[in-house]
């Protein structure tokens, strides 16, 4: 049985220098050491927004800490004398039940038990890196402002062609992830290449994996890895090249150089929000999944999460898997009003009490210009009175636990 109980070891000098966010998206080739700005969210106002329904299943218990779970590993199956190796084959059927492989070795979910979190639902953020013309936050910055502290710390880093991945990016605010206490969720994008991240080639697949060992065992900092993140969309706008082989060659590779370097690390199959056939055809057939949840940025804040989220727990949170959103927000400046009615559906008890296996969210808390125009998506704003605005309603909110 794996532990991942973190013991801060003693500090060590960060493994690369301290970056300024400073490149853009325009380029298709970008520097080692560049700071990609954060993708643009406007994509997510063309996705389906359609509820599916599901029914209800009885809900379980919740703990305030997560519990074991079991690691799901490559299994064989056959069919008319083949044999696959899958992570699981999760049922295509509309009562969301799924089959899938389920190993003998545990994974214990250490969580820390002073996470901020509403009906225990975990609230986790991404920072604003100052790529789009908002202000740049520390987590730190965010957590002054917050009752409790911020679950996870989203960032994320490019692998890009002929470049060995070296973790830079990740680094650049690793000080501020270990004075907050955080997990970190590493966002790491294939950006229009698989250098690296192939059978005949693996060494990004390595670097990864070492770059998110050396973070957990030399800074004691939690890595939850999302690999090739909202793929079902950046292989339609050219973010991520090739096609669904070259994701599912990419997550196989990279899974077995996480078992390998950094076993420790949680992988977290995150695509964009969709149909089930997107989901079906991106879900890894061979590799480790440890994490799963879909992003999405709705156009309405009345939007029901549950109703969308139910079928997808349902299938993908199984076999101990958990589910978490990497990333959420509403897809338009809204109102502050607008802003928490989301917030609140993204934790309340009814969603608590239908998905048993959803343990929390990231909120995307950026001020981005994007297509013309300038979109604030913050609930927390830490050049702002705590008093007063967004600020004031979100962290009510979050006092009232």
């Amino acid at each position: 049985m794996r532990s991942f109980t973190v013991a801060i070891a003693a500090l060590a000098a960060i493994a690369g220098p301290i970056l300024s966010a400073s490149a853009g998206q325009g380029s298709s080739h970008l520097g080692e050491r560049g700071l990609l700005a954060a993708p643009l969210r406007s994509r997510h106002g063309a996705r389906s927004t359609s509820k599916a329904g599901s029914s209800l299943v009885s809900p379980s218990k919740r703990s305030s800490t997560l519990k074991k779970r079991k690691t799901c590993k490559p299994k064989s199956s056959s069919s008319g004398g083949s044999s696959t190796s899958s992570a699981s084959n999760p049922s295509s059927t509309s009562g969301g039940s799924t089959s899938g492989a389920v190993a003998d070795a545990g994974v214990d979910w250490d969580v820390n038990a002073e996470f901020l979190k509403t009906n225990n639902i975990m609230v986790g953020f991404l920072p604003d890196d100052g790529s789009g013309g908002g202000s740049v936050d520390s987590l730190a910055s965010i957590n002054k402002l917050l009752p409790a502290k911020s679950a996870w710390y989203g960032r994320y880093a490019q692998v890009t062609n002929g470049k060995t991945f070296d973790g830079s990016q990740l680094y650049a605010v690793l000080d501020d992830v270990k004075a907050s206490g955080a997990i970190l969720a590493a966002s790491v994008m294939p950006y229009g290449t698989w250098y690296g991240l192939t059978e005949s080639d693996n060494r990004n697949a390595v670097a990864i994996a070492k770059v998110c060992n050396d973070i957990y065992k030399n800074h004691g900092v939690e890595v939850w890895l999302r690999f090739a993140h909202e793929m079902n969309w950046y292989q339609t706008d050219g973010t991520y090249s090739g096609g669904v082989s070259d994701f599912q060659t990419g997550w196989k590779v990279l899974s077995a150089a996480i078992e390998e370097y950094a076993p420790e690390t949680k992988l977290w199959w995150s695509p964009n929000v969709g149909s089930d056939a997107d989901y079906e055809k991106y879900w890894p057939t061979a590799g480790r999944v440890d994490v799963v949840g879909f992003d999405w940025y709705p156009n309405e804040a009345s939007t029901s999460f549950v109703d969308r989220a139910k079928p997808f727990h349902d299938k993908y949170a199984t076999d101990g898997r958990i589910m978490c959103q990497g990333e959420t927000g509403l897809h338009y400046t809204g109102t502050y009003e607008e802003r928490m009615q989301w917030v609140k559906s993204l934790s309340s008890q009814e969603t608590q009490s239908a998905l048993p296996q959803y343990v929390g969210w990231m909120w995307f808390n950026y001020d981005k210009f994007e297509n013309g125009r300038q979109v604030d998506f913050k609930i927390i704003k830490p050049k702002e009175s705590v008093s007063s605005g967004i600020n004031a309603m979100a962290v009510s909110y979050f006092k009232s636990g």
